[in-house]
This record gives C-alpha cells, sequence and structure tokens, in this order.
C-alpha cells in the first residue's frame, strides 16, 4: 500500500510539473495575442502592449547589411501615428499567428510564430522572454519578412 500511495504521489507531482510548463506555455501565448498580434498588429488597445513589452525592449531590424534597433516606445509611437492618418477598411483581413514552438527554461522562454494575412505569410518572428515579478515580458524581436507573391496580371 505504502508503494502504491509514493507511485501516486510522485505521478502526481510529474503531472503538476507538466501542467504547470503547459500553463506558462498558454500565458505566453496568450499575452502575445494580445499584447502583439491584436495590439500592435490588428490595431487593438496598446495598453497590454504597453504592460507586456519590457520598457527596454528592442525590435532588431536588418536592412542591407546593417542592424537598426526599434525601441518599443518608438514601435508603439509609429503604430499610433499611422492609425491617426489612415483607418484601415473594414474587408482587410486580420493578422492571424502560427505558434511553431515556444520553448521555456525557468524563467527565460523564446517563440517562434508565423504571421499571416488572408493567407500569405507575412514574418517570421523570433521573441524573447523573461519572466519577472509581475510576469511575462516581451524583452527583444528579430524576424524575417517574406516576399509577398506577385499578383498576376
Amino acid at each position: 500500500m505504502k508503494k502504491l500511495i509514493v507511485l501516486l504521489l510522485v505521478a502526481c507531482a510529474a503531472l503538476s510539473s507538466f501542467a504547470q510548463d503547459k500553463t506558462e506555455e498558454e500565458l505566453i501565448k496568450d499575452l502575445i495575442n494580445k499584447a502583439y498580434v491584436d495590439g500592435l498588429q490588428n490595431g487593438g488597445d496598446l495598453a497590454p502592449t504597453r504592460e507586456t513589452f519590457w520598457p527596454g525592449f528592442d525590435l532588431l531590424v536588418f536592412k542591407t547589411s546593417v542592424i537598426e534597433k526599434l525601441p518599443i516606445y518608438n514601435w508603439i509611437k509609429i503604430t499610433e501615428e499611422r492609425r491617426a492618418k489612415e483607418k484601415a477598411p473594414a474587408d482587410v483581413p486580420k493578422v492571424t499567428c502560427n505558434y511553431l514552438f515556444v520553448d521555456i527554461t525557468g524563467s527565460a522562454a523564446v517563440v517562434k510564430l508565423e504571421l499571416f494575412r488572408g493567407g500569405e505569410k507575412l514574418f517570421t518572428d523570433y521573441l524573447s522572454l523573461y519572466k519577472l515579478d509581475t510576469g511575462w515580458k516581451i524583452v527583444g524581436k528579430i524576424y524575417h519578412r517574406h516576399p509577398l507573391p506577385v499578383p498576376n496580371k
């Protein structure tokens, strides 16, 4: 009987650990969906973006053999200015994402995801996150922009 109880306790501990990792992955995906995909990409509320991105976050942009930094506060400002100038037509499809992997080790995580609009792949993103006392924060991003197909004439 003691062996059965010990075995059950070990199994519960293993399942609890697995469930915790899955919960962390779900938390990360939820914050990326809300702050990045909905907020920055789809014209949603930018308050979660301000809360979720680390103030020192940099988007590293690779252009013709040069890497430029775009801090989150500039990215948000550019997004707000663009939104003020242009209203997206209602028929523009929303950006969706496909998570390729979420790799978590302790308080560090890396996420690889693809962004699509209207079935066309736009970007493959690599986001870096740290878990702080206040929760997960997106601390950096690099990406690849996929070429859009040439329309038939």
